[in-house]
């Protein structure tokens, strides 16, 4: 067999990359078990959680490892898929497999202008499905740019979650109440919908869902949670605008 702590090493760090670019719980778990199995490990356990991996090789070496919450990149984790399959084949060695990892960690993010464009017509497309119209697809869109500039600038300040997607929503609001008092947008309710869609959080609503299905209680537990506080803070962000509009400014929206 080969040696216990490089084993650890490497299913670990193939969990943490899995598991903070938007992995489910179980595929985590699944996919470290099958890598230990293929480099000769015959007592290896591993418990994961949404924010933390604890693995054990039988008595000979134990890890545990915090994983923040981060983003998704789907890419780095069909990457780290596609690379256990070859693991379980016997086509790639454990160090190999170590200098791989290290590859698709690397792997970049979307291209900015490709992340603005995308969530500047996401929103907009949003706003016509809801029932706006031409108009309101034109600020929609206006707010998700903007929307999408902001959160990269909060990515880059390290700005709490809750925060960004409260100031994010107030926003979007904010964009769309003044493209509605220019006379730009017609329908202000359809314009701050499509704009704060891609701030709500399906992907982790939908993650604690399965973590219920798969019977990770507690990490859906987690999810769930998140997801609710995610939601709340949009709706403070959109609520505090309209309020201030409202009996700050004499407004009505």
């Amino acid at each position: 067999m080969n040696d216990p702590t490089q084993i650890l090493d490497v299913t670990m760090q193939a969990g943490e990359l899995l598991l903070k670019n938007g992995a489910e719980v179980f595929r985590v778990q699944q996919t470290m078990e099958i890598m230990a199995r293929a480099y000769g490990a015959e007592d290896y356990h591993v418990y994961v959680l949404t924010n933390g991996i604890f693995a054990t090789l039988g008595t000979q070496a134990a890890k545990l490892q915090n994983v923040p919450v981060a983003g998704t990149h789907l890419g780095r984790v069909d990457a780290v898929n596609s690379l256990s399959r070859r693991i379980a084949a016997g086509q790639v060695a454990l160090k190999e497999a170590s200098a791989e990892l290290r590859r698709i960690e690397a792997i970049p993010p979307v291209r900015m202008p490709v992340q603005v464009a995308a969530c500047g017509f996401g929103a907009a497309f949003f706003a016509l499905i809801f029932g706006g119209g031409w108009a309101d697809f034109a600020c929609a869109f206006a707010a998700g740019v903007l929307l999408q500039l902001f959160l990269w600038q909060a990515e880059a300040h390290n700005l709490n979650k809750i925060i960004t997607r409260l100031l994010g929503a107030a926003l979007v609001t904010a964009v769309g109440g003044i493209g509605v008092a220019l006379g730009i947008g017609q329908d202000l309710d359809k314009i701050i919908i499509g704009s704060i869609m891609p701030l709500t959080p399906g992907i982790a609503l939908t993650m604690a869902i399965r973590d219920f299905f798969n019977s990770d209680y507690l990490s859906g537990t987690i999810r769930l949670m998140d997801a609710l506080i995610i939601g709340l803070s949009i709706a403070c962000g959109v609520g505090a605008v309209l309020t201030f509009a409202q009996y700050g400014l004499g407004v009505s929206l």
